[in-house]
């Protein structure tokens, strides 16, 4: 299933594939100034394990925001590309994302996000790698999960229901305090460019 808008793009009614159907995507075609991609209240995406794919722009150009309630890939990968803007919860939604691996791309330069500290992206995923800028990356990880890859200049925050503390974590960076109370949360490669200070 393919969507696509050379402005804005708003899903208003649930997008369902079965068997291993993909999904695209796309605001923003045309690069404008801006585009944004929203999820209306009801909006579901889902697929039977197919790829999800939400971009806006061509993933250099093309101004425009994410706003997301609920994506499901079962155990496929999502992957979510902002070019010039940030990904967010959608108007009084808790953002939730659930598929084998997850890839959100921000710019990471400026002032991107990918959630906030009060309304993190809520995760059910085993894999995550992340781009932003200085305006971090706030996760709640709903179940055990490895992130393979992070950038950003801003704060990376992980958070969970229950879980280890940062101490347990295997093979932890030196600045994993961004990290806590979270079910347990394992680092594999390029876990760089944190900034120091920590959410409280």
């Amino acid at each position: 299933a393919k969507l696509s808008a050379n402005g804005t793009l708003t899903l208003s009614a649930p997008l369902t594939t079965f068997g291993t159907g993909v999904i695209d995507l796309t605001a923003n075609m045309d690069m404008d100034a801006h585009g944004d991609l929203t999820q209306a209240e009801g909006a579901d995406v889902n697929s039977a394990g197919g790829a999800i794919n939400m971009t806006i722009g061509n993933g250099v150009l093309g101004g425009g925001n994410m706003y997301l309630r609920y994506v499901n890939a079962q155990a496929g990968e999502i992957v979510l590309t902002v070019s010039e803007g940030s990904i967010s919860s959608a108007q009084n939604s808790v953002p939730t994302l659930i598929c084998g691996s997850i890839d959100m791309r921000g710019p990471p330069v400026g002032a991107s996000a990918i959630g906030t500290s009060q309304n993190p992206i809520h995760i059910e995923a085993n894999y995550l790698q992340a781009t932003a800028g200085s305006g971090g990356i706030s996760i709640y990880a709903e179940k055990d999960l490895t992130i393979t890859n992070i950038r950003t200049s801003g704060d990376f925050f992980v958070v969970g229901a229950s879980g280890t503390r940062p101490g347990d974590q295997p093979v932890a960076p030196t600045k994993a305090n961004h990290v806590k109370e979270f079910v347990t949360c394992y680092f594999q490669r390029n876990v760089s460019s944190l900034k120091a200070s920590a959410f409280t």
